[in-house]
């Protein structure tokens, strides 16, 4: 490569890392999930369980056949109660301070202040079908206010559930300890191994490389990497590490050059 060629490389790495640094250098907003004292919520929230009604099944899935409760019939089985008890839910959309992604906040709040949330990421749909987002994004909000406020529906939901089930366990509980890597008798997507999991963390567990992780979920609509289909880990794995190479040997580049100059 021509030292002209290395020179304006590099200067697209130090481009690219200053935008990098500037969005990492921005500290998300401390927001806790639940309220110092949740005590008056809990004794709301135990009295208005006791009279939700059951969210009866009243739509059926255009895709999977099956019936399920839309977000309409859960607001109707919870709102009454929920009202009586000076209980109210709050979904708004926010923006993440350090890559812009977009996340559902569900918000359980009493009349005193006291609140417990959930929040989930909001993982874009490869569709410009408003409809389609629309649909995502019900689903969420449903299934966000259905286990935050307890609501029983009438039997077992739209079948989408259990693509979420583990994301949302692994959101409450912490880290990749739950995660949960079948076999391929279990799971017929055969999704990556646990072994594969690990050296993947492993390659994106350095500077050169703590922005891809992002851009990997994004770039192939994944909640976690352990939902990674298995014939996508070759090729992840080994862009993974060429952008570490490029984005070392450039860092040593400049390294070097700036020591020429002094």
């Amino acid at each position: 490569m021509e030292s002209v060629e290395l020179f304006k490389l590099l200067d697209e790495f130090k481009k690219l890392n200053e935008k990098v640094d500037a969005l990492t250098a921005a500290k998300p907003i401390e927001r806790p999930l639940r309220s110092a004292q949740t005590d008056l919520l809990s004794t709301a929230l135990a009295s208005a369980q006791a009279e939700f009604k059951v969210a009866v099944y009243n739509r059926e899935s255009g895709h999977f056949g099956s019936p399920y409760s839309d977000l309409e019939c859960v607001i109707s089985a919870s709102r009454p109660a929920l009202t009586k008890y000076n209980l109210s839910i709050q979904q708004p959309i926010i923006d993440s301070p350090i890559d812009g992604s977009k996340w559902l906040e569900t918000r359980l709040e009493h009349g005193s202040g006291q609140f417990v949330e959930c929040r989930v990421r909001i993982i874009p749909v490869k569709s410009s079908d408003i409809q389609a987002v629309n649909s995502q994004l019900d689903y969420e909000k449903r299934m966000n206010m259905v286990a935050l406020c307890g609501i029983s529906t009438s039997g077992t939901d739209d079948n989408a559930e259990a693509a979420v089930f583990d994301t949302r366990e692994t959101a409450a509980k912490g880290v990749d300890k739950i995660i949960q890597f079948p076999t391929s008798k279990e799971n017929p997507k055969f999704v990556i191994t646990r072994e594969q999991y690990e050296m993947l963390q492993d390659e994106l567990e350095c500077k050169w490389s703590s922005d891809l992780i992002g851009l990997i979920l994004d770039g192939q609509q994944l909640r976690q990497l352990s939902d990674m289909p298995k014939d996508s880990f070759s090729k992840t794995i080994n862009w993974v590490r060429k952008t570490k190479e490029l984005r070392r040997e450039a860092d040593e580049a400049q390294k070097a050059r700036l020591n020429n100059d002094r």
